[in-house]
């Protein structure tokens, strides 16, 4: 069976976790709306720009510790939430990931 997760530069992580499951993951949580996930391969970290549902905020912390208790310690440890009123988009629709590690390094979006 052929599962197709996504940009190889994206998805490849060297502990196996796929960024659509750790997307997945946040997802769940009641006050996430949407989540994306992009690696910083130069940092070593996988950065979720997370939207918050309608009236609620997104609390890091919460984010970390479900991922920790669905792929493990290690995983929430490399995950920078990135709170964001809207996750960037380019002019395709899609997610802007070039401008997503930009605002992770100036911690705004």
């Amino acid at each position: 069976m052929l599962r197709v997760l996504g940009r190889e530069s994206d998805i490849g992580a060297p502990d196996g976790v796929a960024t659509v499951d750790l997307q997945d993951t946040l997802c769940r949580l009641p006050s996430v709306r949407y989540a994306v996930l992009v690696t910083d391969p130069e940092r070593d970290v996988r950065i979720a720009a997370v939207e918050a549902r309608q009236g609620m905020t997104v609390d890091g912390e919460s984010c970390r510790v479900a991922v920790s208790a669905a792929h493990g310690p290690e995983v929430a440890r490399s995950l920078h939430v990135l709170p964001v009123d809207r996750v960037p988009l380019t002019e395709q629709g899609k997610p802007d990931r070039p401008a997503i590690r930009a605002a992770a390094l100036t911690g705004c979006a």
